[in-house]
């Protein structure tokens, strides 16, 4: 057998991401899983393993905006950002405190934590300090995220 080099040998091919709504095993059963019947809670097979349920009119209601946020991660743009972000981690710029007690360092991000910031903050994903709109007020989107 011939040793493997930088230009022969094996290859291994890159894998391919795709909207993890509809590729991903374990948001599948979250989604698609239905309870056919219930007998008793001491038996758990009799809910067809159905350990996470989602009711269907909740996914029917949120589908479109979280498949289209599964394409949005993905875009070239986004993972630029998040090399950035994890080229470039935050700091403390300062010396800590001055002889008052107040505070003298700033947080220092670079340009990919900004940018996904405001991705997420313009998906309604992450909230805005300066507007702050409590987390009942987002509807259902922010119930099915936090499942």
């Amino acid at each position: 057998m011939e040793h493997s080099s930088s230009n022969k040998g094996f290859f291994q091919a890159q894998p391919v991401l795709k909207n993890q709504l509809y590729d991903d095993i374990s948001i599948q059963r979250i989604v698609k899983c239905r309870a056919t019947r219930v007998t008793t809670l001491r038996d758990p097979v009799s809910v067809n393993n159905c350990l996470v349920f989602l009711p269907s009119s909740i996914f029917q209601a949120v589908e479109p905006d979280l498949s289209k946020l599964g394409e949005d991660v993905l875009s070239n743009a986004i993972f630029d950002h998040i090399t950035d972000a994890e080229r470039n981690l935050p700091y403390l710029r300062g010396n800590g405190r001055d002889a008052f007690g107040k505070p003298r360092s700033e947080l220092v991000v670079t340009e990919g934590w900004r940018k996904l910031q405001d991705f997420g903050i313009e998906k309604g994903y992450v909230i805005d300090p300066l507007t702050m709109v409590p987390i009942w007020d987002t509807g259902l989107y922010a119930i099915v995220l936090l499942l």
